[in-house]
């Protein structure tokens, strides 16, 4: 394995594991647009690096000029963070484009989708059309996982934390490095009745 590989992986680690970490406090006497603000910067950090840790099939990209793009649909609360945080960056040597989308069928292009809250009256249409790319789904609603999503952000003891589904990651042939896994907290679709 190539050195500067590992050395890469590594600094993402250390980036992820610190992001952890430092997660903003989201006391409710802080001004809620600060911390609103500094909450969406550790989760643009967040879906950038999720890139980095988990692994896409060769399939998904016909070729070696396609971009890797993290859509975001519906309202866009990260705004300038996202675009600050992978400006002039690439993933697995592709450039990185960062799109938002209102149309659910422009989705097909994505290899990370971040479904907006604005999206939950059409959550479960969205995750169904989802599940026929190969694209991780990544949300913060209450049911977004119990819906069949893959990552949720949520927030515990005023830190920004992960949910992971790992069957819903299998099912998409997508697979999540053990270092992510364990980071997270392990959440399954619950079966319907």
């Amino acid at each position: 394995m190539d050195i500067s590989h590992v050395t890469n992986r590594l600094i993402i680690r250390t980036i992820l594991l610190v992001s952890l970490c430092i997660s903003p406090s989201l006391h409710a006497d802080k001004v809620a647009g600060a911390t609103t603000a500094k909450e969406y910067q550790v989760k643009a950090v967040f879906l950038y690096n999720f890139a980095n840790f988990i692994t896409w099939p060769e399939s998904v990209f016909s070729n070696a000029n396609i971009p890797f793009r993290i859509c975001i649909l519906g309202q866009d609360p990260f705004g300038v963070f996202i675009d600050a945080t992978t400006e002039n960056q690439k993933v697995k040597n592709r450039p990185l484009q960062v799109l938002r989308l209102k149309e659910l069928n422009a989705t097909r292009q994505c290899q990370i989708l971040f479904i907006s809250d604005s999206e939950i009256p059409r959550l479960s249409e969205v995750l169904s059309f989802a599940k026929n790319y190969t694209i991780l789904t990544v949300g913060e609603s209450e049911e977004f996982i119990n819906e069949g999503g893959m990552i949720k952000f949520f927030n515990r003891n005023n830190k920004v934390r992960l949910g992971i589904n790992p069957d819903a990651l299998e099912q998409a042939t997508l697979k999540a490095d053990a270092n992510l896994l364990n980071l997270s907290e392990i959440m399954r679709t619950s079966p319907r009745e």
